[in-house]
Formats: structure tokens, C-alpha cells, sequence
């Protein structure tokens, strides 16, 4: 006589992919993070913990756009008038003053 077995199925999954789950979960579900988590037998703080720890490697993981410029004063006379199309304030604290309508337009195809 041959008995039978069950098998039990087991998956692993990584702790960060475990908690990223749950993140999404949270976020989709429309509670707050205390409701959820005694829903789901979490602890409140370790689920905060993990969202801030997402959210930081998602910042650091944005990449830096450099953007080609031409800077030249030849074509444009000191005494015509020049209106500013568009003003960026940099993290420096520089301003990047934009004249010319077609690089507004290649920005704004970049940036967006």
C-alpha cells in the first residue's frame, strides 16, 4: 500500500520584496498604515521603516538630465528689449533665464 503525502509548496521571497508588497498593498487598499497593519498583523513602525527606506533609495536612484546649452551674445543687441520666457531656480541658487522659444520647447519636451 502506498501512502500518499501532501506537498506543501513553499515560496521565498526577499525581505524587501516582502515589505515592497506590502507598501503597494497599503497604498491600494485606502487605509491608513495603522489600520492596515493590525489588519495584516504588521507592526505599524516596521512598515513605516520600510516606506521611508523605499522612498529613499527611490531618490537616490533619479538620474541627473544634463541638457546641452549654446551660450552666445552675438545676435542679441544690448538695446532690444528681451523678455523671459521662463525662469529656473537652481539648487545653487542660480537662475537660468530662458529668451528663445525653441529652447523653452526642447526643455519642456525633456523635462516632462
Amino acid at each position: 500500500m502506498v501512502s500518499s503525502s501532501k506537498v506543501i509548496a513553499c515560496e521565498f521571497i526577499s525581505k524587501s520584496t516582502y515589505w515592497k508588497e506590502h507598501i503597494d498593498s497599503r497604498r491600494n487598499s485606502g487605509m491608513n498604515r495603522r489600520e492596515y497593519c493590525h489588519k495584516n498583523n504588521l507592526s505599524a513602525h516596521k512598515l513605516e521603516y520600510q516606506e521611508r527606506k523605499l522612498a529613499n533609495k527611490l531618490s537616490n536612484n533619479k538620474k541627473t538630465i544634463l541638457l546641452p546649452i549654446k551660450l552666445t551674445h552675438d545676435n542679441i543687441s544690448k538695446y532690444e528689449p528681451r523678455i523671459t520666457l521662463c525662469t529656473l531656480a537652481l539648487k545653487n541658487g542660480n537662475e537660468l533665464k530662458i529668451h528663445d522659444k525653441s529652447i523653452l520647447a526642447t526643455l519642456l519636451s525633456i523635462l516632462s
